[in-house]
């Protein structure tokens, strides 16, 4: 009627229009009367836009969408929606439907059941919606959207793993997908999408392949490298050079949470083990530094090696850690010391003294490095290098002058 006043183009036919409409607004009910007031936001009375299409019988009321759209997922919040079905029916149901997949996901089941909507196309239909805007929430309520084909769900669950791989997989249950093809697909939408929760949960999948545990293993690797390092126990993979491969990828994506968990791929062989450990180091020299004796290297010149590659791409983790390492040779450290000295001079100043060199003409060298490399935090710090010679303290001085 509403709509039927706006088009009226003759005085004449409005007042005749908006009389009608005045008689059956007051026979609705407060829930209908609130259902027109969301389609008119723009006024708070419906009676005054009643009024008001008299006066301007071809006003425009294509205003904001948004501000329909939220005024309408604020009033279906508020109300009892089974009334909704008794002056609507199921095409406008899915219009409003549909919006407020769009807008609210968690309204959508309280509208479902509500509105008693059955129909299998549009229920599927909301669900890919829902999907889209949130993975991880669809997968935890598909049951409640009552969709029986198999098909259809599979094509909900890829959606759902695409927005949320790790919600989808702890959730994957929930679609009672049989054939292990398609959770295979389904688990590798998800690796890619969130390495972290599919390496946590998939064991959910029920998948018994190896050679496809391997290929979401190494795919959860190059998306979270750390967290696949964390739980690749979950994938009960038996196969050790499938495992040391996996934990190369993960060296590249995170290495120093790599480093922490290298004792979770339970590799045997100290070859490996020496490689991995240097791929950790030119990833995250930090990390490695700290977690180096997880990799239980015994070997003084292979701990010398990682130590450098530390060195040269954390300085300040290096120096913070370099007791881990367990090395004895004095040449060494000092070589390890000026490597961090260049690449992060004001944290290798604060933490010179965990290097134990006693030599005062080496200290001094690797304080002009530290010097260069960041004047500011070197003269914070120089008074840790315990060096007496004013000339040299003057040099050193001017050197951090120039920098900083």
């Amino acid at each position: 009627v509403v709509d039927l006043s706006l088009k009226g183009q003759h005085r004449d036919v409005a007042h005749i229009v908006h009389n009608i409409a005045l008689e059956i607004f007051r026979s609705l009910s407060p829930f209908q009367k609130g259902y027109l007031s969301v389609c008119y936001p723009h006024l708070e009375n419906p009676l005054e836009l009643l009024k008001t299409t008299i006066d301007n019988p071809g006003m425009n009321r294509d205003f904001s969408k948004i501000a329909r759209e939220k005024k309408l997922i604020a009033w279906l919040k508020e109300n009892n929606l089974r009334h909704l079905s008794k002056f609507l029916n199921q095409q406008e149901l899915f219009i409003i439907l549909k919006v407020v997949a769009n807008t609210n996901v968690e309204l959508v089941i309280k509208f479902i059941e509500e509105c008693g909507i059955q129909d299998q196309t549009a229920l599927i239909d909301i669900a890919k919606l829902c999907a889209q805007k949130d993975g991880c929430w669809t997968a935890r309520n598909i049951q409640k959207f009552g969709i029986r084909d198999q098909t259809d769900l599979i094509d909900i669950a890829k959606l759902c793993a695409q927005q949320s791989g790790g919600g989808t997989t702890e959730n994957i249950q929930n679609f009672k997908i049989q054939d292990q093809v398609d959770l295979i697909d389904i688990a590798k939408l998800c690796a890619q999408q969130d390495g972290w929760g599919t390496a946590a949960y998939i064991w959910k999948f029920g998948i018994q392949d190896q050679t496809a545990l391997i290929d979401i293993a190494k795919l959860c690797a190059q998306q979270n490298g750390g967290e696949t390092a964390r739980n690749i126990s979950n994938f009960k993979i038996q196969d050790q050079r499938a495992l040391i491969d996996i934990a190369k990828l993960c060296t590249q994506q995170n290495g120093g949470e790599t480093a922490r968990s290298i004792s979770n791929f339970e590799i045997q062989n100290q070859a490996d083990l020496i490689e991995i450990a240097k791929l950790c180091a030119q990833q995250n020299g930090c990390g490695t530094a700290r977690n180096i004796h997880k990799f239980g290297i015994q070997d003084q010149a292979v701990l010398i090696d990682i130590a450098k590659l530390c060195a040269q791409q954390d300085g300040w983790g290096t120096t913070k850690y370099i007791k881990n390492f367990g090395i004895r040779d004095q040449t060494a450290l000092i070589d390890i010391a000026k490597l961090c000295a260049q690449q992060n001079g004001g944290e290798t100043a604060l933490n010179i003294q965990n290097f134990e060199i006693q030599n005062q003409a080496v200290l001094i060298d690797i304080a002009k490095l530290c010097a260069q490399q960041d004047g500011c935090g070197t003269a914070r710090n120089i008074q840790k290098f315990g060096i007496q010679d004013q000339a040299d303290l003057i040099e050193i001085a001017k050197l951090c002058a120039q920098q900083s």
